[in-house]
Parts: structure tokens; C-alpha cells; sequence
């Protein structure tokens, strides 16, 4: 059986954050608890190859993220617009973070040590990550957390979401930096 190496670089919320973040999801915004996700945290990269010299690490940052920076959106290609025919309720629904936050600079400092990384392990120079741009997973990088699952009673309408968190939530703080390296069975052996 043939495997394939993941990498990714998370950028995780402080537990005491997540705890406060949850409990205004579920307490202001009325979603289900059992919707909520666990372990928030941002993809700043993921790659689907192995990146020589890298190792698993896990590091204390400090990243603060007014709430006024976040924007509601739906999992979906173009979910950061409100699109007819994708309805809300049945995706997935994460917090994007704005271009214009100080944090997207740092997020994007931490993205940034992957790129020599993808250059010596022969990823094609028109293919490698960019700032804005990923070589895997979706194509336009977007930094963002997903915060609950479908079901969780939305509607179609993030909007007044999105100003109530904005109004009532105050500063999220991201404590933790990990990069996380494994292997999963390649889609060859799975049949497909």
C-alpha cells in the first residue's frame, strides 16, 4: 500500500478563548453545542507531499484578533459571498479572517516558511504556494477557522451573525503554533 505525507501549520486558539468563542456561539447565536467544532485553530499551510528538513513542532505564539476582523462565511468554493444555490444550513461555517487585520500579517509570516520548503522538494516554481495562492487543498488561500458543523441553524443570511459576534465578542488570542506531519493511505490504494 502506497502512502502520502501530509503537512500542515496550525495556528490554534487559546482552550480558556475557545471556551469563551463556544459559549457565544451557542449562547448568542443560539447554535447547538453538538454543531459546534473542537480544537479551533487556522490552516496557515497544508501540503500533500513530503517537505524535506521538516519536523513536527509545537511552539508559543501570541497572535491577537480583534473581532471586528472576522467575517462569517460558508465552507463552500466562493462561500465567502452569499451565493443562492448554496444553501447555509447544510455546509459547514467558518470565521475568515480580514486582509486588513494586523494578525493576516502575521499568519501570513508563518505561511511564508513553507514556500522553500515546497521549492526543494521539486514542487514546480508556477505551482508553489503564495501568500494568497496554495499548491494543495483549495487554490485560494484564505485564512479562516471553521466553527461548526451543518445544522446549525443559521439560515441564509450570516449577515446579522457576523454583526453580533463583531459587536459582542471582544479579542480572540491565538496561543499555539503547530506543525503536524503524517501519512494517510494514498488514494491509489483506496480504489479510486
Amino acid at each position: 500500500m502506497r502512502v502520502d505525507r501530509r503537512v500542515f501549520g496550525l495556528l490554534f486558539l487559546g482552550k480558556e478563548e475557545e471556551a469563551r468563542l463556544k459559549a457565544f456561539l451557542n449562547l448568542e447565536l443560539n447554535i447547538p453545542e453538538a454543531c459546534l467544532n473542537k480544537n479551533y485553530h487556522i490552516t496557515v499551510y497544508e501540503a500533500r507531499i513530503e517537505l524535506p528538513g521538516l519536523n513536527p513542532l509545537q511552539r508559543s505564539v501570541s497572535v491577537q484578533v480583534p473581532a471586528s476582523m472576522w467575517r462569517f462565511m460558508v465552507m463552500a468554493p466562493g462561500g465567502e459571498n452569499e451565493r443562492p444555490e448554496i444553501n447555509p444550513d447544510e455546509r459547514q461555517i467558518g470565521l475568515r479572517l480580514h486582509r486588513s487585520a494586523d494578525a493576516y500579517s502575521r499568519v501570513s509570516e508563518l505561511r511564508a516558511n513553507f514556500f522553500r520548503l515546497e521549492a526543494a522538494a521539486g514542487v514546480p516554481k508556477r505551482n508553489r504556494s503564495t501568500l494568497r495562492l496554495s499548491a494543495f487543498g483549495a487554490r485560494n488561500y484564505q485564512p479562516h477557522m471553521t466553527i461548526c458543523q451543518p445544522g446549525h441553524g443559521l439560515g441564509r443570511n450570516l449577515s446579522p451573525h457576523g454583526e453580533a459576534l463583531r459587536a459582542g465578542l471582544g479579542d480572540l488570542h491565538f496561543d499555539r503554533f503547530e506543525v503536524r506531519v503524517f501519512d494517510t493511505p494514498s488514494s491509489d490504494s483506496l480504489g479510486r
